[in-house]
């Protein structure tokens, strides 16, 4: 199943500092242990995990292995490992290993023991792990309810986690359940801007395409798309993807002309940020032809066409499957408006191509294959 809406890492939410009371004066200690928070809130991941292990590293040897302290900041290390991509597997092994002595040391409903079974949770997020994550976090979020409360970031992190299980396993009607319930609480306790309401929003509005209910899935996405803007940023790869989410909403409607000025949007924006010969650039532009020749307007989509072809060959390859598709779309821009010969020959270089790069039993070289069988009998009547 398809990943739902995933920002950069969101995953962690750090308690205040190692143990300096409201009014007093911050230790030596708390001033390094949020100096690491302060490299995490920054996105320097690796940096933090650094320096969070020097930290272990010094305060087991000052205060002991299982001082709170220095359970704190292996609780920090391992949260840096798993912001970082590629080592949720390393972090899970890690917080595992750490869990045991939180739940000595803090106790089992302590809000740092159960930050680290957050953390394991979305460290089994990260790796697709979707039934062990849903069964850690559906036993865990009742007890951060009671513990910590339903709207501290901590269980609302949890909720979120727990969503994207039930997504991930198919629970579609279950998932779109936990969404009503945990947007509006993250929309209350952290503002619509926030970045976790901001995923969220957008995750409803994909279980709701996901069950074909596309004019519900359009209000969600038109209603979630300024708080991503705003939250990510305009030009974020967040905000590109809810755009793409919503002139796909409008394209399932058949809503061609509305998707069409989407796409061209969407388009001008993917250009500035990844840059014009960016495979997802190329691919915007390919869904601009097929949005403008749903709407009929085949001499500017062939136009389109032929300008994007090149475009894929220079940038991705002559056999990219995304250059193939570029060729398919042609032929089927100039069958269209009866140009056969030009279109079988482009018809049959796609159908060559997928052949070899998918093989022959790949739904698109069976479509390539169809065009082509269509395209000869045309030519033959002729």
């Amino acid at each position: 199943m398809k990943t739902p809406f995933a920002p950069a890492c969101l995953l962690m939410i750090f308690f205040a500092c190692c143990g300096a009371a409201h009014g007093e004066k911050k230790s030596a200690e708390d001033k390094a242990y949020e100096g690491v928070v302060a490299l995490m809130d920054a996105g320097k991941d690796a940096e933090a995990e650094k320096a969070a292990q020097a930290l272990v590293a010094e305060w087991t040897q000052k205060f002991g292995a299982e001082d709170k302290k220095t359970l704190n900041a292996r609780l920090l290390q391992g949260q840096a490992i798993t912001c970082q991509n590629g080592r949720s597997a390393e972090a899970e092994a890690f917080l595992r290993k750490l869990q045991p002595a939180m739940a000595k040391v803090f106790g089992a409903e302590h809000p740092r023991t159960l930050n680290c079974q957050n953390s394991i949770g979305a460290a089994l997020d990260a790796q697709g792990k979707d039934a062990e994550a849903e069964k850690l976090l559906r036993g865990l979020i009742p007890v951060e309810e009671r513990v910590l409360g339903a709207e501290d970031q901590l269980t609302l992190q949890s909720r979120s986690n727990y969503v994207k299980a039930l997504w991930r396993l198919g629970k579609v009607k279950e998932a779109e359940r936990e969404c009503r319930v945990l947007l509006p609480r993250l929309e209350h306790a952290l503002g619509p801007d926030d970045r976790l309401a901001a995923e969220v929003g957008m995750m409803l509005a994909e279980i709701l395409t996901k069950q074909g209910r596309h004019a519900e899935a359009e209000t969600q996405t038109r209603a979630a798309l300024p708080h991503v803007a705003k939250a990510f940023g305009k030009e974020s790869l967040e905000t590109l993807s809810a755009k793409a989410e919503l002139m796909e909403a409008l394209s399932d409607q058949a809503k061609y002309a509305e998707a069409e000025k989407e796409c061209r949007s969407l388009i001008l924006l993917r250009t500035r940020v990844l840059g014009a010969t960016d495979r997802a650039t190329l691919r915007a532009r390919r869904r601009l032809v097929s949005f403008l020749r749903d709407q009929e307007k085949l001499a500017e989509a062939e136009k389109e066409c032929r300008a994007v072809l090149p475009a894929c060959e220079h940038a991705l390859g002559a056999e990219d499957p995304d250059t193939l598709s570029a060729c398919h779309s042609l032929a089927k821009c100039l069958a269209a408006q009866n140009k056969i010969s030009d279109a079988l020959s482009h018809a049959r270089r796609a159908l060559e191509g997928r052949k070899k790069v998918l093989g022959r039993s790949h739904a698109d070289t069976r479509a390539s294959q169809a065009l082509c069988d269509e395209l000869v009998k045309t030519e033959a009547k002729a």
